[in-house]
């Protein structure tokens, strides 16, 4: 059967006791909303995440508040011009193409005021679709700031959560995934358990060399299992197709 060997409140206990809280250092989506809650704000930090880091996004995104004189509004970055755009955010790498999404999503949110107003009172699908419309905004990206903005009840699925479900025999594209996570994990665990479950695959769960011995879910998790019964040294059979893919 596909899915950890513990229930949802159970596996979301042991990572609260074994990894630290969720807070704006560890993930840009906290630290834009912390610094201020927008939907551009929140936007342009989960842009700037996309195929990189939490810590180097975070990096981006301050030096992009201070360039635009400490309020992250998309007045304030269509003013501050290309280049100097492109200086601040160039810690995230790539960044002639985040660039071009985030003054895409600034002229956008200003041809339509109404959208900060409105989205939260749209359906969660509804609400997405919109999003996707946008350059640079894929499924994760929507999620992740329909969730942090919003409070809507999503599981967003990165590239650490990709390859923990894998290991937990759970296969597909990143709609699958999403759909398993929403079905598995009750609607007041999803964005704990989101957050949470990075943190799992930044310390234990990780693409190549994985720390199943320590790990707080080792008992849960098909994979860490079949790695104890062959022995030391052996591996997960999967590493959860992790990589520097597309992932918006």
């Amino acid at each position: 059967m596909e899915g950890p060997q513990c229930g949802p409140e159970e596996l979301v206990e042991r990572l609260r006791r074994s990894l630290p809280s969720p807070s704006p250092e560890r993930f840009v989506a906290l630290y834009a909303a912390r610094q201020r809650r927008s939907l551009f704000s929140i936007l342009v930090g989960v842009v700037l995440s996309q195929n990189t880091n939490d810590k180097n996004a975070i990096e981006a995104y301050r030096r992009l508040v201070e360039a635009v004189g400490g309020e992250l509004t998309p007045e304030a970055v269509l003013r501050l011009g290309r280049e100097r755009l492109e200086e601040a955010v160039k810690p995230a790498g790539m960044y002639r193409r985040r660039v071009d999404a985030i003054l895409a999503i600034a002229r956008w949110i200003l041809e339509h005021t109404e959208v900060e107003r409105e989205i939260c009172r749209l359906r969660p699908e509804e609400a997405r679709k919109l999003l996707m419309k946008l350059p640079g905004v894929g499924p994760k990206t929507a999620d992740v700031t329909l969730m942090n903005y919003c409070g809507f009840p999503l599981f967003p699925v990165d590239t650490h959560i990709s390859r923990i479900l894998e290991r937990w025999g759970v296969s597909g594209g990143y709609e699958e995934k999403r759909r398993w996570g929403e079905s598995f994990f009750p609607p007041q665990l999803r964005r704990e358990a989101h957050m949470l479950l990075i943190e799992l695959g930044r310390r234990y769960c990780r693409p190549g060399r994985p720390r199943c011995d320590e790990c707080p879910l080792r008992d849960c998790c098909p994979a860490a299992r079949a790695v104890e019964a062959r022995g030391a040294g052996a591996r997960p059979d999967s590493d959860g197709g992790e990589g520097r893919g597309r992932e918006a």
